[in-house]
């Protein structure tokens, strides 16, 4: 989930970047390096395992019974 979300959120702002960057004659201000984006996509699944697992080992701790009778 975290990837998916990371590969949705590198695709937009490739596009954002290619967006600002096509009125600059220079060539633009912006610049998207393969070192940017494996950061970018470690950051994204790190943060989609720590949602996942966090969540997980509060309720791991929780009594059966009392998890059961609070749904």
């Amino acid at each position: 989930m975290g990837l998916l979300g990371g590969i949705i959120g590198f695709l937009l702002g490739v596009l954002m970047t290619w967006l600002l960057n096509s009125g600059d004659p220079s060539g633009g201000l912006f610049l998207i390096t393969p070192r940017l984006t494996l950061i970018a996509l470690i950051f994204a699944i790190a943060l989609g395992a720590g949602a996942g697992v966090l969540p997980a080992m509060r309720a791991a701790r929780m009594d059966p019974v009392t998890a059961l009778r609070a749904q």
